[in-house]
């Protein structure tokens, strides 16, 4: 079975979070954007905000032991070993081998299977949809039956396109991926020379790329305790700015997105933008053409560059307007909230006097050598730019062949 590749969500922080990165250049204009601030718009009829008095904010830098072993999973995938757990349920994020045999509706022919095949239990499986249903909290050696009817388009395997096809599918094991010392010391080109080395790494690791993104993370974490906050009337989303947001998608983005894709994403956009807005509303505050300008000028001294190249990258002004909208209302409660982190002390990390005792961040695990760094450019923090992060964070590794030792 060939893999389906899955939507690439986060198509609008996606784009967002591109502000960061040089060089400057224009995004196609779209216009029609609701103005949440008018005389007309009346934002107390989708949604009202809570007591936001108090916000408590925590934003740590260091990852839990959680996050460190699912990122040494993924490391050991790639240069590590792997033993076959039977004596457990599987669970989401496990990767399983399985045997497969699809049959026709009429169950008389065989038209898919495999053996020893590998099947990731997440979001993006590489499998088509409703392959993975009944793969989840069941222990190794059982067998699960699955019916899944193939979309008409169906590229991968042009022989399945329209088809259902009757799946039985049996678990083998679930892959326990992890390293030796000298797995480590091979994989790390002798940077590292045991696993409990190597995992410290791991977590300055993360805990550096969460310092080099702690304002977006912040900016994150506060629109998203902000939407906890609030309440949505029930009344349907504006439908011109869902369509606002899908135009600008499909003018500026290239990911190949259904339209029930896009819309999905569009509302999620507008949710945010209407608690942001209802936010400021809340503490008497009207982003109005003034407060816009005022804004514009800010960012535009900041980044060096012209009020109207900062317009023309977002796409024109009515894009740019919600940008700053929402970058203000978020600093905005970030003045209000009490900010809880451990920020200041894994500074060292990316101060260049200071070293750890593991010599600092020397190795970036997983990728190829060369630099990736971009220069960054201070235009906006964007708040929903920490989902482009996280999608980029979680991208799943494949397994395309693997070591066992006994």
């Amino acid at each position: 079975m060939k893999a389906r590749k899955n939507i690439h969500i986060a198509a609008f922080s996606f784009l967002l979070a591109l502000i960061f990165v040089l060089p400057i250049s224009a995004a196609t204009e779209i216009t029609g954007a609701e103005d949440y601030f008018s005389d007309g718009f009346d934002i107390s009829s989708y949604v009202s905000v809570g007591k936001t008095d108090g916000m408590k904010i925590v934003c740590n830098v260091w990852p839990e032991e959680s996050e460190i072993d699912e990122y040494y999973r993924k490391l050991a995938e790639q240069g590590g070993y792997y033993d076959e757990l039977t004596d457990r349920t599987t669970k989401g994020n496990d990767t399983l081998c399985i045997d497969y045999i699809g049959r026709s509706g009429d169950g008389k022919d065989i038209v898919d299977r495999a053996e020893n095949a590998s099947i990731k239990l997440s979001n993006d499986n590489g499998y088509v949809s409703g392959f993975d249903v009944g793969l989840y909290g069941i222990a190794p050696g059982k067998t699960v039956k699955n019916s899944v009817t193939y979309p008409d388009d169906y590229k991968k395997i042009p022989a399945l396109a329209g088809k259902t096809v009757e799946y039985e599918i049996t678990v083998r094991f679930i892959y326990d991926y992890r390293f030796t010392d000298n797995d480590v010391y091979v994989y790390t080109k002798g940077k590292h020379k045991t696993v409990d080395d190597f995992r410290k790494f791991i977590g300055e690791y993360l805990a550096t790329d969460r310092l080099r993104n702690y304002e977006s993370t912040l900016y994150g974490l506060v629109s998203d305790e902000l939407q906890v906050r609030s309440t949505f009337t029930g009344k349907s989303l504006p439908e011109s700015q869902i369509d606002f947001y899908i135009r600008w998608t499909k003018a500026n983005s290239d990911a190949e997105n259904t339209e029930e894709e896009l819309r999905a994403l569009a509302e999620i956009q507008v949710r945010e933008d209407l608690c942001l807005a209802a936010y400021l509303k809340q503490n008497g505050i009207v982003f109005d053409e003034a407060l816009y300008k005022k804004e514009l000028k800010s960012q535009s001294d900041a980044a060096g560059y012209s009020q109207a190249e900062i317009e023309s990258y977002f796409g024109g002004k009515d894009y740019c307007r919600i940008a700053l909208m929402k970058d203000y209302a978020i600093r905005f409660a970030l003045e209000k909230s009490e900010i809880v982190t451990d920020r200041e002390q894994y500074l060292y990390l990316i101060d260049s006097n200071k070293t750890s005792d593991t010599g600092k961040i020397t190795y970036t695990p997983g990728q190829n050598e060369g630099s990736n760094d971009k220069t960054n450019l201070y235009i906006i923090i964007v708040s929903v730019s920490i989902a482009a992060i996280a999608v980029a964070a979680v991208a799943a590794v494949y397994i395309v062949k693997k070591r066992r030792r006994k």
